[in-house]
């Protein structure tokens, strides 16, 4: 028997992907008895939006809330939200509004999201999924499970409520074939051993097929965690603070190949690196502006510091300021001003100081882990050159 799916959901929609189930926008959804089941996407992160005591889609939910009142004899399932973004935000970290959300509107048991990237084996699909279902009630029935035991769909009074990534034509019809009333038959522990027909050829093809797969899943993975990596370097191109020095320390210390762990800013300044030659003291600074005087001036004072401390204990090294800048934070790098000229001539000039920019210190780091620029020759760059730090490119 053929099932008849409605998917509700919002825009975008490309029913060219769902062939065997009618899609229906929130705002104009069909009447729930004339299909099998209805399933309810909530993998729009703007559903969470919350300002002013309500949520920025409350009008559409309602709708669905007051019809979920009434009675109806098809399956309703709730497709809980995967990990999307909203204004920088993972839906992992607005989890809160999705359990407000949740029990406004449907009345949901108290379950609890816990992030985790996972999978639930049905048949022989394998469906995805940023979160699994944590329950403590017994009025839960635990209909899938992913491949560490935890529940990733339920059904509570007459709702299903699934954490699978449903994003397909195909997984939707496998999900449903698999929550759907199940005929139980024994099959004998001798059928599998009959082949016949081209089952020989088929399941070597499988199998062959399963391979290609799971090596093309690892490449994948592979890139996408170089991906995640390379971003992580990339996001000193608008972080400030802590979050910024730090990832800035890791560039350093792998560049200048020095240990930074056991660094204290006994005198405020942001790092201190002594050679045998030279001893760099710095500063790291996000700013939404260009570089100042004054960042210049306050470099300085860690400067006048140290040379205090050397004085003090007799000692002599040769000192260099560096400062590592992330100018007009806001905006794209492509689009920020240059560093002022009259302020280039007083870093030159006055306090022999060399300024290095978030992009120009992030090709400078891209061309170290691409080979082209040695630690020796950073080094002797950091100490030679005062003004303006250019990367060649």
């Amino acid at each position: 028997m053929v099932q008849k799916i409605q998917l509700i959901k919002y825009p975008p929609i490309n029913r060219d992907n769902f062939p065997d189930i009618k899609i229906n926008q929130i705002t104009h959804f069909e009447a729930f008895d004339t299909f099998d089941y209805n399933l309810i996407s909530l993998n729009e992160p703007s559903i969470f939006k919350y300002a002013n005591n309500m949520f920025a889609r409350a009008n559409d939910f309602s709708s669905i809330s007051k019809r979920l009142k009434k009675p109806y004899s098809s399956e309703v399932i709730i497709l809980l939200p995967q990990n999307k973004y909203i204004d920088k935000i993972g839906i992992k970290d607005k989890i809160n509004m999705v359990y407000k959300f949740l029990n406004l509107y449907f009345n949901s048991p108290p379950f609890e999201l816990i992030f985790e990237k996972n999978k639930t084996k049905i048949g022989n699909v394998e469906l995805t999924a940023d979160f699994y279902l944590d329950i403590n009630i017994d009025s839960c029935e635990i209909i899938t499970k992913n491949t560490n035991d935890n529940a990733t769909t339920i059904k509570h009074e007459n709702i299903i409520y699934t954490t699978l990534n449903l994003e397909n034509n195909n997984n939707i019809i496998h999900f449903i074939k698999e929550i759907e009333p199940k005929e139980i038959i024994d099959i004998p522990d001798w059928f599998d051993e009959i082949e016949m027909f081209d089952d020989e050829e088929k399941k070597l093809f499988i199998e062959q097929r399963k391979q290609e797969i799971q090596l093309l899943e690892e490449k994948i993975t592979t890139a996408e965690n170089k991906l995640e990596e390379n971003n992580y370097y990339k996001s000193i191109l608008y972080k400030q603070g802590k979050p910024l020095v730090k990832i800035v320390f890791k560039m350093l210390e792998e560049m200048l190949n020095y240990n930074l762990s056991e660094f204290k800013d006994v005198y405020k300044e942001d790092f201190l690196i002594e050679f045998n030659d030279i001893t760099f003291i710095g500063e790291i600074k996000g700013v939404n502006s260009n570089v100042k005087k004054g960042h210049l001036a306050q470099l300085d004072d860690h400067v006048t510091d140290r040379e205090d401390y050397l004085d003090e204990n007799n000692k002599e090294e040769i000192i260099k300021p560096l400062l590592i800048i992330n100018t007009f934070i806001k905006k794209n790098p492509y689009e920020r001003e240059e560093v002022d000229e009259t302020t280039i001539k007083k870093a030159e000039e006055k306090y022999e100081t060399l300024i290095i920019t978030s992009v120009a210190f992030l090709k400078l780091y891209e061309k170290f882990k691409n080979n082209e620029i040695t630690t020796e020759e950073i080094k002797n760059r950091f100490k030679d050159e005062i003004g303006l730090f250019k990367y060649e490119t």
